[in-house]
Protein backbone atom coordinates (compact mmCIF):
# COMPACT_ATOMS: atom_id res chain seq x y z
CA UNK A 1 0.00 0.00 0.00
CA UNK A 2 1.44 3.04 -1.07
CA UNK A 3 1.07 6.46 1.14
CA UNK A 4 -0.40 9.40 -1.35
CA UNK A 5 2.25 12.62 -1.09
CA UNK A 6 0.94 15.51 0.76
CA UNK A 7 2.01 18.94 0.03
CA UNK A 8 1.94 22.30 2.93
CA UNK A 9 2.67 25.91 2.09
CA UNK A 10 6.49 27.44 3.60
CA UNK A 11 6.40 30.88 4.10
CA UNK A 12 9.61 32.39 2.73
CA UNK A 13 11.00 35.90 2.69
CA UNK A 14 12.34 37.14 -0.79
CA UNK A 15 16.44 36.13 0.02
CA UNK A 16 15.59 32.46 0.82
CA UNK A 17 13.32 32.11 -2.07
CA UNK A 18 16.09 33.16 -4.44
CA UNK A 19 18.86 31.25 -2.09
CA UNK A 20 16.28 27.93 -2.28
CA UNK A 21 15.51 27.79 -5.88
CA UNK A 22 19.57 29.07 -6.69
CA UNK A 23 20.36 25.18 -4.72
CA UNK A 24 22.63 27.57 -1.79
CA UNK A 25 19.75 26.78 0.72
CA UNK A 26 18.81 23.22 1.17
CA UNK A 27 17.93 23.76 5.40
CA UNK A 28 15.77 25.82 7.60
CA UNK A 29 15.76 25.79 10.97
CA UNK A 30 12.83 27.14 12.80
CA UNK A 31 12.26 26.79 16.34
CA UNK A 32 10.38 23.84 17.81
CA UNK A 33 8.27 23.93 20.89
CA UNK A 34 10.08 22.55 23.48
CA UNK A 35 10.40 23.94 26.81
CA UNK A 36 13.67 25.35 28.27
CA UNK A 37 14.18 22.55 30.84
CA UNK A 38 13.18 19.81 28.10
CA UNK A 39 15.85 17.09 26.45
CA UNK A 40 15.25 15.49 23.51
CA UNK A 41 15.99 11.24 23.82
CA UNK A 42 15.83 10.29 20.40
CA UNK A 43 13.06 9.02 18.07
CA UNK A 44 10.67 6.42 19.79
CA UNK A 45 7.37 5.86 20.51
CA UNK A 46 5.10 5.84 23.69
CA UNK A 47 2.00 4.21 24.00
CA UNK A 48 -1.23 6.22 23.26
CA UNK A 49 0.72 9.19 21.46
CA UNK A 50 2.62 6.94 18.66
CA UNK A 51 6.03 7.57 16.93
CA UNK A 52 7.96 10.95 17.04
CA UNK A 53 10.55 12.56 18.93
CA UNK A 54 10.69 11.54 22.94
CA UNK A 55 11.13 14.46 24.89
CA UNK A 56 11.32 15.24 28.44
CA UNK A 57 12.74 17.12 31.51
CA UNK A 58 16.31 16.96 31.36
CA UNK A 59 16.03 15.28 35.13
CA UNK A 60 13.82 12.40 34.73
CA UNK A 61 12.35 10.57 32.52
CA UNK A 62 9.01 9.99 34.06
CA UNK A 63 7.36 12.41 31.92
CA UNK A 64 7.86 12.24 28.57
CA UNK A 65 5.86 13.26 25.25
CA UNK A 66 5.89 12.87 21.89
CA UNK A 67 6.55 15.89 20.00
CA UNK A 68 5.99 15.42 15.88
CA UNK A 69 7.34 18.68 13.84
CA UNK A 70 5.38 20.12 11.42
CA UNK A 71 6.74 19.18 7.74
CA UNK A 72 4.51 16.31 7.14
CA UNK A 73 6.39 12.59 6.52
CA UNK A 74 9.61 12.58 4.25
CA UNK A 75 9.07 12.65 0.58
CA UNK A 76 6.07 15.19 1.45
CA UNK A 77 6.79 18.16 -0.47
CA UNK A 78 6.20 21.83 0.67
CA UNK A 79 5.46 24.76 -2.06
CA UNK A 80 6.93 28.54 -1.51
CA UNK A 81 4.46 30.91 -0.46
CA UNK A 82 6.38 34.12 -1.26
CA UNK A 83 5.40 37.85 -1.60
CA UNK A 84 3.71 38.17 -4.92
CA UNK A 85 0.98 40.08 -7.27
CA UNK A 86 -1.41 39.64 -9.90
CA UNK A 87 0.35 41.88 -12.49
CA UNK A 88 -2.36 41.51 -15.50
CA UNK A 89 -5.24 38.83 -15.72
CA UNK A 90 -6.51 38.32 -19.50
CA UNK A 91 -9.44 38.81 -21.03
CA UNK A 92 -12.60 36.16 -21.13
CA UNK A 93 -11.22 34.16 -24.21
CA UNK A 94 -7.69 33.73 -22.83
CA UNK A 95 -8.31 32.90 -19.09
CA UNK A 96 -4.97 33.03 -17.52
CA UNK A 97 -3.07 35.83 -14.71
CA UNK A 98 0.53 36.91 -14.88
CA UNK A 99 2.01 36.69 -11.06
CA UNK A 100 5.16 38.36 -10.65
CA UNK A 101 7.38 37.80 -7.49
CA UNK A 102 9.30 40.44 -5.18
CA UNK A 103 11.95 38.13 -4.89
CA UNK A 104 12.83 39.21 -8.26
CA UNK A 105 11.87 42.71 -8.30
CA UNK A 106 16.03 43.26 -9.06
CA UNK A 107 16.00 40.65 -11.49
CA UNK A 108 15.47 41.59 -14.80
CA UNK A 109 15.92 38.20 -16.08
CA UNK A 110 12.50 37.07 -14.42
CA UNK A 111 9.36 38.55 -14.80
CA UNK A 112 6.98 36.06 -13.43
CA UNK A 113 5.45 33.51 -15.10
CA UNK A 114 1.50 33.49 -16.98
CA UNK A 115 -1.34 31.01 -15.09
CA UNK A 116 -3.91 29.44 -17.49
CA UNK A 117 -6.93 28.68 -15.88
CA UNK A 118 -10.53 27.08 -17.22
CA UNK A 119 -13.05 29.79 -17.64
CA UNK A 120 -15.59 29.27 -14.88
CA UNK A 121 -12.18 28.67 -12.59
CA UNK A 122 -10.75 31.49 -14.03
CA UNK A 123 -13.86 34.00 -12.44
CA UNK A 124 -13.71 32.64 -9.14
CA UNK A 125 -9.66 33.35 -8.98
CA UNK A 126 -10.58 37.36 -10.28
CA UNK A 127 -13.77 36.99 -8.30
CA UNK A 128 -11.37 36.29 -5.05
CA UNK A 129 -8.03 37.82 -5.78
CA UNK A 130 -8.36 41.43 -7.70
CA UNK A 131 -9.84 43.97 -6.30
CA UNK A 132 -11.66 46.31 -8.94
CA UNK A 133 -10.57 48.82 -7.13
CA UNK A 134 -6.76 48.12 -8.33
CA UNK A 135 -7.78 48.07 -12.22
CA UNK A 136 -7.80 50.26 -15.43
CA UNK A 137 -9.95 50.03 -18.17
CA UNK A 138 -8.12 51.74 -21.13
CA UNK A 139 -8.81 50.99 -25.41
CA UNK A 140 -7.47 49.21 -27.61
CA UNK A 141 -7.35 48.25 -31.21
CA UNK A 142 -7.85 44.45 -31.75
CA UNK A 143 -5.41 43.45 -34.48
CA UNK A 144 -7.19 40.20 -34.73
CA UNK A 145 -10.37 40.88 -36.49
CA UNK A 146 -7.45 42.89 -39.30
CA UNK A 147 -5.55 39.40 -39.15
CA UNK A 148 -8.97 37.41 -39.67
CA UNK A 149 -11.63 39.08 -41.08
CA UNK A 150 -9.75 41.93 -43.61
CA UNK A 151 -11.73 44.64 -41.57
CA UNK A 152 -10.48 47.74 -39.87
CA UNK A 153 -9.56 47.79 -36.35
CA UNK A 154 -11.89 47.74 -33.83
CA UNK A 155 -11.49 49.61 -30.46
CA UNK A 156 -12.34 47.35 -27.66
CA UNK A 157 -12.86 48.43 -23.68
CA UNK A 158 -10.39 46.19 -21.63
CA UNK A 159 -9.26 45.58 -17.92
CA UNK A 160 -6.28 45.56 -16.83
CA UNK A 161 -4.57 45.89 -13.33
CA UNK A 162 -3.04 48.88 -12.93
CA UNK A 163 0.51 48.29 -11.43
CA UNK A 164 0.14 51.80 -9.72
CA UNK A 165 -2.41 50.25 -7.32
CA UNK A 166 -1.14 47.06 -6.64
CA UNK A 167 1.47 46.59 -3.49
CA UNK A 168 2.87 43.24 -2.82
CA UNK A 169 0.56 41.23 -1.63
CA UNK A 170 2.66 39.30 1.89
CA UNK A 171 3.71 35.95 1.30
CA UNK A 172 0.89 34.17 3.46
CA UNK A 173 -1.33 35.37 1.68
CA UNK A 174 -0.40 33.12 -1.91
CA UNK A 175 -2.43 30.16 -2.63
CA UNK A 176 -0.93 27.25 -3.96
CA UNK A 177 -1.73 28.05 -8.09
CA UNK A 178 0.29 30.69 -7.85
CA UNK A 179 3.53 29.13 -6.34
CA UNK A 180 6.44 28.62 -8.72
CA UNK A 181 8.88 26.83 -6.27
CA UNK A 182 7.90 22.68 -4.64
CA UNK A 183 10.35 20.94 -2.35
CA UNK A 184 10.70 17.73 -1.64
CA UNK A 185 11.57 16.98 2.12
CA UNK A 186 14.58 14.58 2.34
CA UNK A 187 15.28 14.43 6.46
CA UNK A 188 14.27 16.07 10.00
CA UNK A 189 16.20 16.35 12.83
CA UNK A 190 15.86 18.69 16.27
CA UNK A 191 18.85 20.51 17.83
CA UNK A 192 20.12 23.22 19.73
CA UNK A 193 20.62 26.33 17.45
CA UNK A 194 23.84 26.75 18.66
CA UNK A 195 24.99 23.21 17.17
CA UNK A 196 25.08 24.39 13.64
CA UNK A 197 27.78 23.00 11.52
CA UNK A 198 30.21 25.45 9.40
CA UNK A 199 28.71 22.66 6.77
CA UNK A 200 25.07 23.09 7.72
CA UNK A 201 25.78 27.46 8.15
CA UNK A 202 26.32 27.34 4.37
CA UNK A 203 23.60 24.57 3.44
CA UNK A 204 21.50 27.52 5.07
CA UNK A 205 22.68 29.67 2.80
CA UNK A 206 24.71 31.94 4.74
CA UNK A 207 27.33 34.08 3.53
CA UNK A 208 30.50 33.43 4.65
CA UNK A 209 31.68 36.21 7.17
CA UNK A 210 35.66 37.40 7.85
CA UNK A 211 36.69 37.01 11.15
CA UNK A 212 39.23 38.66 12.55
CA UNK A 213 41.77 37.59 14.79
CA UNK A 214 41.82 40.24 16.76
CA UNK A 215 38.50 39.35 18.23
CA UNK A 216 39.71 35.92 19.33
CA UNK A 217 42.39 37.12 21.23
CA UNK A 218 44.73 35.65 18.37
CA UNK A 219 43.69 32.24 19.45
CA UNK A 220 42.76 31.28 16.10
CA UNK A 221 43.72 32.79 12.19
CA UNK A 222 41.45 34.83 10.76
CA UNK A 223 39.40 32.98 8.79
CA UNK A 224 35.82 32.96 6.61
CA UNK A 225 32.81 31.45 8.61
CA UNK A 226 29.52 30.82 7.44
CA UNK A 227 28.54 29.90 10.36
CA UNK A 228 29.49 33.56 11.38
CA UNK A 229 27.01 34.65 8.48
CA UNK A 230 24.15 32.25 9.87
CA UNK A 231 24.17 34.23 13.40
CA UNK A 232 22.81 37.75 11.73
CA UNK A 233 20.71 35.62 8.82
CA UNK A 234 18.75 33.72 12.26
CA UNK A 235 18.85 37.00 14.76
CA UNK A 236 17.28 39.27 11.90
CA UNK A 237 13.70 37.95 12.08
CA UNK A 238 14.19 35.73 15.60
CA UNK A 239 15.59 37.91 18.14
CA UNK A 240 12.66 40.34 17.82
CA UNK A 241 10.53 37.05 18.39
CA UNK A 242 12.16 36.21 21.91
CA UNK A 243 14.43 33.69 19.96
CA UNK A 244 17.61 35.17 19.83
CA UNK A 245 20.58 33.23 18.66
CA UNK A 246 22.20 33.54 22.57
CA UNK A 247 19.16 32.28 23.75
CA UNK A 248 19.65 29.16 22.01
CA UNK A 249 16.83 27.49 21.31
CA UNK A 250 16.14 24.03 19.95
CA UNK A 251 15.18 23.86 16.37
CA UNK A 252 13.63 21.63 13.38
CA UNK A 253 16.50 21.70 11.07
CA UNK A 254 14.59 20.13 8.17
CA UNK A 255 16.90 19.43 4.74
CA UNK A 256 14.67 19.18 1.25
CA UNK A 257 15.46 19.50 -2.74
CA UNK A 258 14.01 21.51 -5.08
CA UNK A 259 11.59 19.47 -7.32
CA UNK A 260 9.98 22.38 -9.79
CA UNK A 261 10.95 25.74 -9.98
CA UNK A 262 14.95 25.70 -9.64
CA UNK A 263 16.29 28.81 -10.96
Amino acid sequence: MTTKTKERGLIVSDWEANAIREGRKTQRRQVAKLETDEAVFGWGCIGGQGFGFVVGPVTSRDDTRILRHPFGELGDRLWLREAWKPYACGDESAASMHIEYRADANDSRDNGRCITFEPDEFFDVVEKYINPTLTTEIEVLNEEHVINDGCEPVEERRTFIDPDKNPWRPSISMPRWAARTVVELVSVRVERLEDISEKDARAEGALAIWIDPETMDNLIPGHYSHREGFYDVWNNPNAKKGNPWKANPWVWVPEFKVIEGAA
